[in-house]
C-alpha cells in the first residue's frame, strides 16, 4: 500500500541481499518521460495499469532484483501472479492510521491527491478493502509498522538467502 515503506525497505534489502533494486514507478517514469501523475492525468488510471504491467513483465525478466511496485501494481492484469511466479513476494501490512501520518504531505500520489485528515483515510480504507486480497496472496507479510534494520535481516532469513 502507499506509504508502507515498500521503497525503504526495498532499497535496504536489495543492498542486503548483493541484488539490485529497482523502483517501478521510477522505472516507468524514466521510460515515458513523464510522472506517474502526469499519466494518470493525461491517460487515464485504466491506460496506466496497463503500462505498468508492461514495465513489470520487462523488469521480471531480470535476475536477482528487488522490486517496490506501486500500491496498486498487484492488483491488475495478473500481476500478483506474475511476481509470485519470479520470486518471493513480501506484503508490508500497515494499518490505516500509519499509512495516512506518512501520506498526509505527500504530492504526486494521484489517488489521493489533495486529501488529508478524514477525507485521506476514507480514500486509504476505501484502496485497502479493493486491494486487500491481493495483497494476501504474497508469500510473506511483515509488519511495515516496525521494520529497521533487525527487521531486514529478519526478511532476509524469511526468503531463505543469507
Amino acid at each position: 500500500m502507499m506509504g508502507s515503506g515498500k521503497s525503504t525497505v526495498g532499497r535496504k534489502l536489495a543492498l542486503r541481499l548483493g541484488y539490485e533494486y529497482y523502483d517501478l514507478d521510477e522505472q516507468m517514469e524514466e521510460s515515458s518521460g513523464r510522472t506517474i501523475s502526469e499519466m494518470f492525468e493525461e491517460d487515464g488510471e485504466e491506460a496506466f495499469r496497463f503500462f505498468e504491467s508492461m514495465a513489470m513483465k520487462n523488469i521480471a525478466m531480470l535476475d536477482n532484483l528487488v522490486l517496490a511496485t506501486g500500491g496498486g501494481a498487484p492488483c491488475f492484469h495478473d500481476s500478483m501472479k506474475l511476481m509470485k511466479r519470479t520470486g518471493p513476494t513480501i506484503y508490508l501490512k500497515a494499518d490505516i492510521n500509519f499509512l495516512a501520518s506518512r501520506l498526509v504531505q505527500s504530492e504526486g500520489r494521484p489517488l489521493i491527491d489533495g486529501l488529508s485528515g478524514d477525507a485521506l483515510k476514507k480514500k486509504l480504507e476505501e484502496l485497502m478493502t479493493e486491494r486487500k486480497p491481493y495483497y494476501e496472496k504474497a508469500k510473506f507479510t511483515v509488519d511495515a509498522m516496525n521494520v529497521g534494520s533487525t527487521e531486514i535481516e529478519d526478511i532476509v532469513k524469511m526468503i531463505g538467502k543469507r
